[in-house]
């Protein structure tokens, strides 16, 4: 049995071992062989899409409920989001961070207990949003029990293992992180998650050849993500950054990463495996043509393949 976990974030690798699996099983049958057990795992995905692609009826299909509390949910007006600019006088739209400090020092002055968890999309706006929490609470007998950590890829695993392992229990913590404890880490005890529903993606434009990083929307699935992490020891408050009609417009799965990202390193590893027909590999969710011969001509041109697709000797060590 192959268990495929976390199913929903449609990484590369993730839906490029699906296809192999089910290329697996296809040649098994042809061989007589006995398939493999495919268990496919998430907490929210389109279950429809994986079973058409993996062949499946809905009898293979369990839905486990989970043992989360209740979850209430809040999203803001319009008008909490707009303020008057100084300079202009016109309205303006409130960045994210100022507003998810607003409603972190909100929570605190309100509620008494739980740890707060932040979503923010990137390190850099994590220190600017902390940089305002502190300066809203102040040198006040509440800035001395609360305790502000940031949570990312860019830290080192003893800062992070603060996080993780629950800090100074002494004092009541907000985490404030990327989408990486939306699913990969578990921040413990939290009861209240505050979403700015953004989140970075990498992407990869095949007419420059260039890979970047872009700020967007969250989907409706990973926002739903965030807001189980309030309700997983007691029950908890999720409170959204958006609107109401801003979330309901959200779209309900995030763009594959097969779909934006770059994919010579996918392409090299398939071709070194035997798989040579690259344009006809059943991905669940296929990159667009012009992606995949932009990989393939880079591959060319860095000489880690011929003009047949056999991989060189430099391929192999690449």
């Amino acid at each position: 049995a192959v268990v495929v976990d976390e199913a929903h974030e449609r990484s590369i690798d993730s839906d490029v071992l699906l296809g192999l699996l089910k290329r697996a099983n296809r040649l098994r049958a042809q061989n007589r062989k006995p398939l493999l057990k495919i268990v496919v795992a998430s907490a929210t995905i389109d279950i429809e899409k994986f079973q058409n692609f993996l062949e499946i009826d809905r009898k293979q299909t369990l839905s486990v409920e989970g043992r989360m509390f209740p979850v209430e949910e809040h999203f803001l007006t319009t008008q909490e989001k707009i303020e008057i600019d100084p300079y202009t006088r016109q309205e303006r739209e409130i960045p994210y961070t100022t507003l998810a400090a607003r409603k972190v020092i909100e929570i605190l002055n309100t509620s008494s207990k739980g740890d707060i968890l932040v979503f923010i999309p990137g390190s850099g706006e994590i220190n600017n949003t902390i940089d305002q929490i502190r300066s809203g609470m102040g040198e006040t007998p509440l800035s001395h029990s609360i305790e502000v950590l940031p949570l990312h890829g860019g830290l080192r695993q003893e800062e992070r293992e603060i996080v993780l392992l629950g800090g100074d229990r002494g004092k009541r913590r907000v985490i404030v992180s990327t989408n990486i404890a939306e699913t990969s880490l578990t921040v413990p005890n939290i009861e209240h998650v505050v979403d700015a529903a953004r989140q970075k993606e990498t992407y990869y434009d095949p007419a420059v050849g260039l890979t970047g990083l872009a700020e967007r929307p969250a989907s409706k699935a990973a926002c739903n993500q965030r807001k189980g992490r309030a309700g997983r020891v007691k029950p908890g408050d999720y409170h959204s950054l958006l609107t109401k009609e801003e979330f309901n417009a959200l779209p309900e799965f995030s763009k594959p990463e097969i779909q934006r990202g770059e994919l010579a390193k996918t392409c090299l590893e398939l071709l070194e495996s035997g798989i040579t027909d690259l344009e006809h590999f059943d991905f669940i969710d296929p990159p667009e043509p012009e992606r995949l011969k932009g990989a393939l001509d880079l591959l060319t041109i860095l000489g880690a393949i011929d003009e047949k697709r056999k991989v060189t000797e430099k391929g192999k060590r690449m």
